[in-house]
């Protein structure tokens, strides 16, 4: 073989060299494109907040198994220096992990913090929801519904009144008078709304309550 066909038959190595890399690469960036992309579409849809819905935001921290329990941790903004609770009602506080729906067992808070006026501008809590063998990675959505003021065992009846008549006419509140019994119901309601939903919306009204729903998806750490 002369020199001409042996330096043909190098080049030729080379080059089918150089393509196999090529290949090779193209192959490689293929998957991890891939990758990346199942990636980012697993993260699409993830919300932490904060939201603010009115005067108050809320934040979600994050998920997590402990025990027997699964725990959320959420912060949120204080409107004035009252005690400001998140409703833990089965109507009002869910959380919704693999298809399915759970109300919170308990609820403790974690911390508060004040603000340049002294007094408390945030409270954060756990909520933890009777949830068992939950893996990290799985995905889940917690809705919150309110946050009201902790209603007071005694009540002025008639302010309430006045108050309840600014905002919803038409239903009227007896308030207990018994010895040792706290609390207020309605005893008459407009047309079109049951007896139970009246006594909601008075109490919602005596509270104070803030509506959202505040929702908020991530996955448990």
């Amino acid at each position: 073989m002369n020199k001409l066909s042996i330096r043909a038959s190098f080049s030729g190595m080379v080059i089918a060299g150089v393509a196999s890399l090529m290949a090779l690469a193209l192959i490689l960036f293929g998957i991890i494109h891939t990758v990346a992309g199942n990636a980012v579409t697993k993260d699409q849809g993830l919300n932490k907040g904060p939201t603010r819905i009115g005067d108050i935001t809320v934040e979600l921290l994050g998920g997590r198994q402990i025990k027997d329990q699964f725990q959320v941790e959420v912060c949120y903004t204080l409107p004035d220096e009252r005690d400001w609770l998140l409703s833990i009602s089965p109507t009002d506080t869910l959380l919704r992990i693999n298809d399915k729906d759970y109300t919170v067992s308990e609820a403790q808070m974690i911390s508060r913090e004040k603000g340049s006026n002294g007094q408390y501008n945030l409270r954060c809590e756990a909520l933890l929801f009777p949830v068992q063998n939950v893996p990290a990675g799985t995905p889940f959505q917690i809705t919150l519904s309110k946050i009201s003021v902790s209603e007071s065992e005694i009540f002025d009846c008639a302010a309430l009144q006045k108050k309840i008549d600014a905002i919803q006419p038409g239903i009227s509140i007896q308030c207990a008078t018994q010895p040792h019994v706290s609390g207020f119901h309605a005893v008459s309601w407009p047309r079109g709304i049951t007896q139970a939903e009246a006594n909601a919306l008075a109490h919602d009204i005596a509270s104070d309550a803030r509506k959202g729903p505040w929702i908020f998806k991530d996955v448990s750490e």
